[in-house]
């Protein structure tokens, strides 16, 4: 009886986190949930995310910190901060990720969007792991929507996405439904591939660490006022939205009789010559609060009578969770994966969309106003947001399936592969 079926001990997780902020989020949300699923697991994350420090941590929940990189288009890479070239930054994280993996020894391995990471970055780490513990477990997590089918499917195949997972991953989880969006179908996957999917729900948002009333309290919104927090996710992109919403709450200055008022969370990303501009504008209308970065969203999204928003996986889920109305602007180009879920969950009544080639502070102003007068959550149907319970569950399933516990052939595919650091026993 393998010791750890009862109780998983070393969890390693990979985050895929060229871009915003929304894979570091979920990630750690996942690490969040199974530390306190699993009281004597140790969770070790892996991200380049420059923000992972302002982050609350649970126990037994640590990061290291790779050299950060940025997607400059699809499936193109720049290194963000230094000035080496990307391929020796991605030799360079390459090589603490095997280190890091072969050091720590995990039992389970969780792998964010794709089987090998950026540019094939883990794959030293998940073949050594696989010869060095044939007892450990491998699972792939994907959010809901990776992008449009014709993108998808071309990269797929390029990558070899199908014979990765088939060779190298027990599981993969999908954050997601399929009555939004079946991947099985939409990407043509094999039978093969299909039959090791697991759709999970999406996640449920962390529950809001004060009362609404205090949040209300903290930037001056009164009693009779309406507050609508805008927030564009990272903030790489979003200066769109946060311009055209800056002119909608000129333009909306009263609502019902009432003033609106404005959190606007700009994201870390956003470039400063946007961020100096979007100060002078708030200060100029009076009545906005303008704010980098909070690890409290999920206080701010339930205070706020309207969330304004891009469509990034972990912002739908905080609308879906905590939200009682919101107005979604979902990125386009060159990724369409916010375009189809905004769309898709809009035809099923989840929020409303705004489509970004005909944003403008004055339609925006009057969408505000329509949601603004509608019942909280009017006509909102019903969610799955059994996301990280219904995970740790699978998760948990993978230690007790005896199919996996033997699997000599894992030792072949890891031989010739060269670890940096001198590897002690697995325990």
């Amino acid at each position: 009886m393998r010791a750890l079926r009862s109780a998983p001990r070393r969890i390693f997780v990979y985050c895929h986190d060229a871009y915003g902020l929304g894979n570091a989020r979920r990630m750690l949300a996942i690490a969040r949930h199974l530390s306190g699923a699993w009281p004597q697991a140790n969770l070790l994350l892996a991200s380049g995310s420059a923000v992972m420090h302002g982050f609350r941590l649970p126990d037994r929940v640590d990061y290291i910190k790779l050299p950060s990189v940025a997607r400059t288009d699809r499936e193109q890479y720049a290194t963000r901060y230094l000035t080496t070239q990307i391929t020796d930054t991605i030799r360079l994280r390459r090589a603490l990720l095997t280190a890091a993996v072969a050091d720590f020894s995990p039992d389970l391995l969780l792998v964010d969007k794709k089987p090998f990471g950026i540019m094939h970055e883990l794959e030293d780490a998940v073949q050594y792991l696989h010869a060095a513990r044939p007892d450990a477990r491998f699972a792939l997590i994907l959010r809901d929507i990776l992008d449009a089918p014709d993108a998808t499917i071309p990269c797929m195949q390029a990558s070899s996405f199908e014979r990765d997972v088939n060779t190298w991953f027990d599981m993969v989880a999908v954050l997601g439904t399929p009555d939004v969006f079946d991947m099985r179908h939409e990407y043509g996957l094999s039978d093969r591939t299909s039959a090791q999917i697991e759709y999970c729900g999406y996640l449920r948002s962390q529950a809001p660490a004060r009362d609404p009333r205090a949040v209300r309290a903290e930037l001056g919104i009164g009693g009779d006022e309406r507050l609508v927090l805008v927030t564009p996710g990272g903030g790489e992109d979003g200066h769109h939205v946060l311009d055209a919403s800056m002119a909608a709450l000129e333009h909306l200055r009263m609502h019902g009789g009432r003033a609106v008022r404005a959190l606007v969370v700009t994201g870390p990303h956003l470039p400063a010559e946007h961020l100096a501009a979007l100060r002078g504008r708030a200060a100029a209308r009076g009545g906005v609060v303008v704010r980098e970065f909070t690890d409290d969203m999920s206080s701010y999204t339930t205070a706020a009578d309207l969330v304004v928003s891009m469509g990034g996986y972990n912002t739908v889920c905080d609308v879906l969770t905590l939200a009682g109305r919101a107005v979604v602007v979902p990125r386009v180009r060159p990724v369409r994966e916010q375009a189809i879920r905004a769309a898709r969950m809009t035809r099923l009544g989840y929020f409303t969309t705004m489509h970004p080639d005909g944003l403008s502070g004055e339609g925006l102003a009057a969408l505000m106003a329509r949601e603004l007068s509608q019942p909280a959550q009017h006509g909102r149907r019903a969610v799955d947001l059994e996301g990280l319970p219904r995970l740790a569950a699978r998760l948990a399933a993978l230690y007790d399936d005896p199919a996996l516990d033997l699997r000599a052939s894992r030792a072949a595919f890891g031989a010739g592969v060269r670890v940096p650091v001198r590897v002690r026993e697995a325990s």
